[in-house]
């Protein structure tokens, strides 16, 4: 297979989309609260990879006061809740 092929082969098996509702976890144990994901991004500069991407969620129910307002998360972090 071609190189695009398998990037494309990938990206049908990125596990959230834009507009996905979550629940976010610092290093997957510190629950910083729900949110939406805005964007999906398989490059470096944005913490992903064609293989592992990361997913930018705008947080909007905070779990703790200083939670971040927004922050880069990978798919471990990351559970999907249904809309509220």
């Amino acid at each position: 297979p071609t190189v695009g092929r398998l990037l494309e082969y990938l990206g049908h098996t990125i596990p959230f989309k834009v507009g996905d509702r979550v629940q976010c976890r610092t290093a997957g144990v510190v629950y910083d609260g729900d949110g939406v994901i805005d964007e999906v991004s398989t490059e470096l500069e944005k913490f992903g990879t064609p293989v592992y991407p990361s997913f930018h969620v705008v947080i909007e129910k905070k779990a703790y006061a200083d939670a971040p307002d927004d922050r880069w998360y990978c798919e471990a972090q990351l559970t999907r809740v249904g809309d509220e």
